[in-house]
């Protein structure tokens, strides 16, 4: 008896890129990129020696929302005319938002994606964080240069849920689920359900449970604010 992966995917989307200057001093440039996806399983399962004895997979296409991805960036600079001190500064700032695609929770792996109940694909929540960089050149003999460069990267320290360092995030898709059938509109990655996965929260019935990823609190989140200072010589 052989087993195949038939799984397949198509993806689709497109991107588009507008730069505009103003002058000499302004300088800015807008990224917009839309993708989806369709997921889905042909052929067959099984092949046996016997035919009767393979299987067919049931007919299974999904095809996700579209997700988008805008970045947008703004540059001031002034010119080296201005002298060794007040020119050649730039500075900069890059703004990056995400649409949240969705996530499947799946406690028993031996049931196939294409059988779980549609509550069981989570959305996932939208991100976004923006970095600004702040640098001053000086012009050497020889056609030669020194820059000293500041970054800030996430600024406003948005949080992002890091899935992967939750240890057992099919707990915390169990609790995102639970929400979801009161009614509520929660999302994974929702700052709402920060708290669950390092202090104790109530389940479905009202019972306390312990939190689902404790003493993980700083692997939970990805990319937060970080300073980057450094000296940029170029021949």
């Amino acid at each position: 008896m052989r087993y195949f992966n038939n799984n397949y995917e198509d993806v689709r989307g497109l991107e588009i890129k507008v730069r505009r200057s103003v002058g000499r001093f302004v300088n800015g440039w807008f990224t917009y990129q839309r993708y989806a996806t369709r997921t889905g399983q042909v052929g067959l399962e099984v092949i046996a020696e016997k035919a009767e004895d393979s299987r067919f997979y049931t007919p299974s296409v999904r095809t996700n929302q579209a997700l988008a991805t805008v970045q947008a960036s703004l540059q001031l600079s002034s010119p080296s005319e201005w002298g060794p001190l007040a020119g050649d500064w730039v500075i900069g700032s890059v703004f990056t938002w995400n649409e949240g695609g969705e996530v499947i929770y799946r406690p028993d792996a031996t049931v196939p994606v294409r059988d779980l109940p549609e509550e069981n694909f989570l959305p996932v929540a939208d991100s976004w964080k923006m970095d600004l960089k702040l640098t001053k050149s000086f012009r050497l003999p020889g056609s030669r240069s020194l820059s000293l460069y500041a970054d800030v990267l996430n600024v406003f320290n948005t949080k992002s849920l890091n899935l992967a360092a939750i240890s057992d995030v099919n707990d915390y898709y169990l609790y995102v689920v639970e929400q979801r059938r009161k009614g509520q509109d929660v999302h994974v990655g929702d700052a709402s359900t920060f708290s669950v996965l390092t202090r104790p929260y109530r389940g479905e019935s009202g019972q306390w449970k312990p939190p689902i990823s404790a003493r993980t609190e700083w692997l939970q989140h990805l990319y937060p604010r970080f300073f980057r200072f450094g000296v940029r010589f170029e021949v």
